[in-house]
């Protein structure tokens, strides 16, 4: 980084000072190991490894099992879910049929954002506990769409 056309010069080069507050180290390591993380030493600053942390909007975890984006996704849903109902009042609220675009234009792509990646289809010969994969994220989220679309009056 401080060697000669490293990054600190390359930052002074082009206006762009570097924002150490911003790094952040992850050591992702294997799920049943749990070694401990060194921690980074540079000139500035000295970083300390996280458990996750958050990377254009996806939370990555240190064994890459995504729980902790799940809890963020499904957290997010049902706010916003809520945030729509709220706005469901009888008397001077929206239409059931604005709420249900509503929900559909702006909840569910926040929901779903990257879910190609964090969460993993189910498959198997039998229902319920004997399913593989993110069968819990997928119940979780499906209750959220449940009651997102089935609008109805508080």
């Amino acid at each position: 980084m401080s060697r000669e056309g490293g990054v600190e010069d390359w930052s002074k080069k082009h206006s762009s000072p570097l924002e150490y507050s911003k790094l952040t180290l992850i050591n992702f390591a294997y799920r049943c190991k749990n070694a401990e993380s060194p921690t980074l030493h540079l000139l500035q600053i000295t970083i300390k490894p996280v458990e996750s942390t958050k990377y254009l909007g996806v939370i990555f975890d240190r064994n890459l099992n995504w729980k902790v984006h799940q809890a963020y996704t499904v957290k997010k849903g049902t706010k916003w879910v809520a945030q729509i109902r709220r706005l469901m009042w009888p008397i001077w609220g929206i239409t059931p049929n604005y709420a249900k675009q509503l929900f559909t234009s702006m909840a569910l792509p926040r929901v779903l954002y990257v879910v190609d990646i964090w969460c993993t289809p189910t498959y198997g010969k039998h229902s319920g506990p004997k399913m593989v994969g993110s069968t819990k994220a997928i119940k979780q989220i499906t209750s959220i769409q449940r009651v997102g679309v089935k609008v109805q009056w508080p």
